[in-house]
């Protein structure tokens, strides 16, 4: 009987911090989609830090919501030159997991880290959360649009120079299977011309998140791996299509050795 009280009272606690959460979300969205219009009208240049800060309260909300817990592995992995950061995708949770992480990188380096991130333009339709997104310059990229994507070659290159990071999905669109999508070659061009380090994260535990009627739905924490970066000594001299087979094989073998963890219960899941 006592058990069963403390559950009650425990999910009565948690039903009454949910409404508090979607009120502070709500409000912290309602303000951050101000500030973008300001920032995209070129009204207002805030700095990084207020932009990031402003996205990682609004990230932090919808995790609480939603009782998502993030395990991190190897963060100091990501090096402060700009680099390719690439990431397998099984949701649009993975973008956001990538954002708060990276977030998280450039607070523990005291601000020597800039990011990027690229999307389909498809995927944020509604104007609401272009704009947000665009608090943390967000770049999108129509594939049907030939000359989209040369513009986008030329905006990755002025990041670089900037000494920003670009991070994207090889895989182009959300995969729902545990099985890889086959990495696009060309989401390496990029690293290959500039000389700069690629980045491979693993993340496990977003396959079928957001949908209620996913067969393959993942459950428990989310892993996020950081595999040892590619050097361009490592890669420079290879083809760029082997490059990117082997890359989704590496990735690829660990997220299925992650799972394989997990299902056997083994203390160090990244291991």
């Amino acid at each position: 009987m006592k058990k069963k009280l403390l559950y009650i009272l425990g999910w009565i606690g948690y039903v009454l911090a949910i409404f508090f959460v979607a009120i502070s979300f709500f409000w912290n969205l309602f303000l951050a989609n101000g500030r973008a219009k300001k920032y995209l009208s070129g009204k207002k240049n805030y700095f990084v830090e207020q932009r990031y800060i402003w996205i990682e309260k609004l990230i932090n909300r919808i995790f609480f919501a939603f009782r998502i817990k993030i395990v991190d592995n190897n963060l100091q992995f990501l090096s402060n030159s700009p680099s390719l950061i690439v990431f397998n995708h099984k949701s649009n949770l993975d973008g956001i997991i990538m954002a708060k992480l990276l977030i998280k990188n450039y607070r523990e380096n005291n601000g020597n880290f800039r990011f990027v991130i690229v999307v389909k333009k498809e995927v944020v339709r509604v104007k609401l959360f272009r704009n947000i997104l665009a608090l943390i310059d967000t770049v999108y990229i129509d594939r049907d649009n030939i000359r989209q994507q040369f513009q986008l070659y030329n905006t990755q290159n002025n990041l670089i120079k900037q000494k920003t990071s670009i991070v994207l999905s090889p895989e182009g669109t959300r995969i729902s299977e545990d099985e890889f999508g086959e990495f696009k070659s060309g989401a390496f061009k990029i690293a290959f011309d500039n000389m700069i380090y690629i980045q491979p994260v693993v993340i496990y535990g977003t396959l079928g998140r957001m949908n209620k009627n996913s067969k393959n739905k993942c459950k428990g924490p989310i892993y996020v791996n950081f595999l040892k970066p590619k050097k361009p000594f490592d890669f420079h001299m290879n083809n760029i299509d082997y490059f990117s087979e082997t890359l989704k094989n590496e990735m690829e073998k660990n997220y299925f050795a992650i799972k394989g963890n997990i299902k056997n219960k083994k203390k160090n899941i990244f291991n």
